[in-house]
C-alpha cells in the first residue's frame, strides 16, 4: 500500500535533506528507482510504499518530522469539515484513541482554529460511534502516547495529517545529558553531512568545544539506524507488523576526539557515549586557544563555541578559528557562530534557537 508522505525540515534545510533521502533511500533499497519528489517549503512531499515511510524515522537524520498526508479536499464551512472527517476510515490510524488535533489556516473562510479542532474531535467521535474500534482496556490507551493530527486549510483547501514519528525527530533517545545552550541534534546531522556528503570518509572528527557531544554523536551515528526511542507509527495497527534490518546503511570507521575546558561537559559525553554504545572516542578536559598540535589523519574539525548570550565567551571567533587551523591542520572544518560575526569564508545561514547564526566552512587547500 502507497501512501504520500511529508518529510518535514528545517528551514533552509530542505535541499540537504532531500539529498540525504535520496541517499538512504538508494542505500535501503538499491533494486528499486528512488520516487519522484514534490519540494515544498519547510520539507517535501514522496509517496512511499506504507513500511518505507515508517522506516525513514528510524534513517533520516535531518528532518524534523513525517507525515502521512490522509486527505485534501475544499472546505468552506464547518459542517462538510465535520462530515468528511466523520466518514475517513481511521481504523487505519488509531485503536480508539482521541489524537491531539493542531490545525492552521491561511487565506481561508474557516478562520478560528479552536472551532476547526473542535469540528474534527466531534467527527472522530461520530466515526467511533458508527465503526467501535477493537475492544482495548483504557488502561491499554491510557499508557499510548498522544498522536497528533495536523489540519492545515489554504485558501480553502484542507489537507489532514496524521503524525507518525510521535516526539521531535531530533529526540534520538540515545542523548540523556545536555549542558547548556545545546545545539539541535538534526541541525548537528544536517551540518556534518553538508560538510561530508561529498567527500572521502574522514578518519577522524575533532570538536574542540564538545559540550555534550552532539556533533560527535551526530557523526557517529549519522548512517545508523535509530532504535533508542520509539514511535506514533508503531501505535498504527498497520505499523506494529514492520519488521527491518537494524544494521547501519555504511560501515563508516572514525575516531571521535572531544576536548572542552569544562571537565563537566567531558562527564556528559562521556554518559551519553555510553548511552549511545560508542567505543572508538578519546575526551580530554582542554582550552581550544591551547597552542598544541594534535596529530590526527584526515580530521574533520567542527564546532559550536559560545555566544556570550548564554554561556559566556572569553575569546574572539576569528582567534578561535586560527588556533584549530594551526593545531589541527584540518581537511575541512565548519563553526557556527552569530550572523553578526564575518570571518570572510563562505557560510550557511539559519536560526538556532531563535538566534541568526552562520555555519563558516572551509577546507585545506
Amino acid at each position: 500500500m502507497t501512501e504520500q508522505f511529508f518529510i518535514a525540515t528545517p528551514l533552509n534545510f530542505e535541499e540537504l535533506a532531500l539529498q540525504e533521502f535520496k541517499e538512504k533511500y538508494c542505500l535501503l533499497f538499491p533494486d528499486l528507482e528512488v520516487p519522484e519528489v514534490n519540494s515544498l517549503e519547510g520539507g517535501f512531499e514522496v509517496n512511499l510504499p506504507i513500511e518505507h515511510g515508517f522506516l525513514m524515522n528510524h534513517h533520516l537524520k535531518i528532518p524534523n518530522r513525517i507525515l502521512v498526508r490522509l486527505e485534501q479536499f475544499k472546505c468552506r464551512d464547518f459542517p462538510k469539515l465535520f462530515k468528511k472527517i466523520s466518514k475517513m476510515d481511521w481504523r487505519k490510524w488509531l485503536v480508539g484513541q482521541m489524537p491531539t488535533i493542531k490545525a492552521s489556516c491561511h487565506k481561508s473562510r474557516l478562520i478560528h482554529t479552536t472551532r476547526i479542532e473542535k469540528a474534527v474531535v466531534d467527527g472522530i467521535s461520530k466515526y467511533y460511534k458508527g465503526s467501535p474500534p477493537k475492544a482495548i482496556s483504557k488502561e491499554e490507551l491510557d499508557i499510548i502516547p498522544t498522536t497528533l493530527v495536523f489540519i492545515r486549510i489554504e485558501e480553502d483547501l484542507c489537507t489532514i495529517s496524521i503524525d507518525c514519528s510521535g516526539e521531535h525527530l531530533s529526540k534520538r533517545g540515545y542523548k540523556k545529558y545536555v549542558n547548556e545552550a545545546p545545539l539541535r541534534e538534526n541541525l548537528a546531522a544536517a551540518l556534518y553531512y553538508f560538510l561530508t556528503r561529498d567527500q572521502i570518509p574522514f578518519e577522524t572528527i575533532v570538536d574542540p568545544l564538545c559540550g555534550s557531544g552532539t556533533f560527535l554523536l551526530e557523526a557517529a551515528l549519522f548512517y545508523h539506524c535509530n532504535t533508542h526511542r520509539s514511535f506514533s507509527y508503531q501505535n498504527f495497527p498497520m505499523g506494529k507488523k514492520l519488521n527491518f534490518d537494524h544494521l547501519p546503511l555504511k560501515s563508516v570507521n572514525m575516531k571521535l576526539v572531544g576536548k572542552d575546558l569544562d571537565p563537566e561537559c567531558i562527564k556528559l559525553c562521556q554518559e551519553n557515549f555510553k548511552l549511545a554504545k560508542l567505543q572508538n572516542f578519546q575526551l580530554t578536559t582542554a582550552n581550544a586557544l591551547d597552542e598544541k598540535i594534535e596529530e590526527y589523519p584526515r580530521p574533520l574539525v567542527i564546532c559550536n563555541p559560545p555566544y556570550g548570550i548564554r554561556i559566556k565567551q572569553s575569546f574572539k571567533f576569528s582567534t578561535l578559528l586560527n588556533s584549530m587551523l594551526k593545531n589541527y591542520s584540518p581537511a575541512h572544518w565548519g563553526m557556527l557562530i552569530p550572523s553578526s560575526e564575518n570571518l570572510n569564508y563562505d557560510s550557511l545561514s539559519f536560526k538556532n534557537g531563535g538566534i541568526r547564526v552562520k555555519f563558516f566552512h572551509g577546507e585545506k587547500l
